[in-house]
């Protein structure tokens, strides 16, 4: 038994003598082309890679300064990724043969630019593929775009509209983590923001997804929870850029449900607002609301099918339809209750920029 141990240790200690002396004597930098190569064959995009260092256990790259360019067909000046610094982990055994195949990136404190065109087309729906302008068509049997892991690390993502006509907007401290992403199949996805300001402030994205669809990426199926964990409204207004909850405040917290297929969204849960403040008046009485409603992405509408809003310790019951295409947007509620007058009658309103008008059919017009 002695024997066999000695012969343990001593096969591990010539393994790991032999990666140090291959991580000594081996110059990542010389294969920075190669690595650029294989990620441009990947991500279908051009690709530049700043000084590379290696690492044996586990063997990973860490590159600085790396930067990913747009698709060309949106003519924009801005990279579509740049990042500080870049850690890329690769197969161990195809790496001592010199051949480099990646299986995660890890991004530290990337920018990305999301752009949607004039005809509703995402600059990130044609990652992965081999567009004719750029590349060459794949030879039959050609790996295709795949990855174990992608991570971002603290990350700003700023996102421009121009289908409706949305000016740019930055979004800070993104945490993204995508796994088991290839095309064709199903992926998982753990995504966080953290806002500034006291308590927790967490928002969070998890679930599972996929396949992509590249040219409607919103009809792409996910199911999975989003989480809202002490945010400040106020501070939640500055991340979405959103003019709708100008001076309104408030502590959000609760959990919702999100099931979504073919460019329509389920959301079922359940919200709680501690100290609203709406208009610069504060209300003196938490609200909770519990949703059943259906979102759908393609047409821009939401059917309520249950809301109940409960202003302190009354319950209030919404359903109906908001057409969120038009600005303001349109709604047509029934069953709710006046906030004026306690009418329980249908009604219709509108929902704009500054404030909000209700109209009850029967009692008042508000």
């Amino acid at each position: 038994m002695r024997r066999i141990a000695l012969s343990v240790l001593g096969i591990l200690a010539i393994i790991i003598v032999a990666a140090l002396v291959f991580a000594a004597t081996f110059d990542v930098n010389r294969y920075r082309p190669t690595i650029q190569s294989e990620l441009e064959k990947r991500l279908g995009r051009k690709v530049t890679l700043g000084d590379m260092h290696l690492s044996v256990f586990p063997p990973r790259f860490r590159v600085r300064n790396i930067s990913i360019s747009d698709d060309p067909r949106f003519s924009t000046q801005k990279p579509f990724v740049q990042a500080q610094e870049l850690d890329v982990s690769v197969k161990l055994l195809p790496l001592l043969r010199k051949s480099v195949q990646i299986d995660s990136l890890d991004l530290k404190r990337p920018s990305v630019e999301l752009i949607k065109n004039q005809q509703g087309v995402w600059n990130f729906a044609s990652v992965g593929s081999k567009h004719e302008a750029t590349q060459p068509k794949p030879a039959s049997g050609e790996e295709q775009f795949a990855l174990g892991e992608l991570t971002i690390s603290d990350g700003e993502v700023a996102v421009t509209d121009l289908q409706g006509r949305s000016p740019r907007t930055l979004y800070d401290h993104i945490d993204v983590t995508l796994r088991n992403f290839a095309p064709n199949q199903p992926f998982s996805l753990d995504a966080a923001a953290h806002l500034p300001g006291s308590g927790s402030q967490e928002v969070s994205l998890k679930g599972n997804g996929g396949p992509l669809v590249q040219d409607q990426p919103a009809t792409t199926p996910f199911h999975g929870t989003l989480k809202l964990k002490q945010v400040g409204i106020a501070g939640l207004a500055k991340f979405l850029n959103s003019p709708a909850f100008a001076n309104t405040d408030g502590v959000l917290s609760g959990d919702t449900k999100i099931d979504g297929e073919s460019g329509k969204m389920t959301v079922i849960g359940q919200m709680n607002i501690q100290n609203p403040r709406v208009r610069g008046i504060d209300l003196g009485y938490p609200v909770t609301a519990q949703y059943d409603l259906t979102d759908d992405l393609v047409v821009d509408a939401i059917t309520i099918r249950n809301m109940i809003l409960k202003l302190g310790s009354t319950p209030l019951a919404i359903s109906g339809l908001v057409n969120a295409k038009p600005t303001p947007s349109q709604l047509d509620l029934n069953g709710q209750q006046c906030l004026h007058c306690g009418s329980g009658q249908a009604g219709s309103g509108i929902w704009g920029g500054a404030g909000a008008r209700y109209q009850c059919q029967r009692h008042c017009q508000r």
